[in-house]
């Protein structure tokens, strides 16, 4: 799906909710979890291309595969976090959303642990020699 689609997409369920949800608040949160859904399967089909390109960027460089790994997998935390924040707020739930992104700091922290030790590891090599 291009982002022409996808914004229009977004700005005709934004239409919808708006006028929908001054008799049925509820139905808001549903018309943006489905747009939500919708525009997800959308860009799902790129990540494997995103997924590639990244493995022969990182083949070229000379870079174990474990990174990309750890790349993909914060840039999911990253996406994911970020929606689930941002349905917290249209709810009203801001401390809940502040929450989220609580969690998925303390995750990504904890996913780039390896970068960290592989870093630490280079920079005593390098102080070694």
């Amino acid at each position: 799906m291009s982002i022409f689609g996808i914004c229009g997409l977004i700005l005709c369920a934004c239409v919808t909710a708006k006028l929908i949800g001054k008799n049925d608040p509820d139905m808001r949160v549903l018309i943006a979890l489905a747009v939500i859904i919708l525009t997800a399967a959308g860009y799902m089909d790129s990540f494997s291309d995103i997924s590639q390109r990244l493995k022969e960027l990182f083949e070229t460089a000379q870079i174990d595969g474990e990174y990309i790994s750890i790349l993909l997998k914060a840039l999911g935390i990253c996406i994911v976090a970020q929606l689930a924040a941002d349905c917290c707020r249209d709810c009203g739930e801001s401390a809940l959303a502040s929450q989220v992104e609580i969690t998925a700091r303390v995750s990504l922290l904890i996913i780039s642990l390896p970068l960290y030790t592989a870093v630490t590891e280079l920079v005593i090599a390098l102080i070694d020699r």
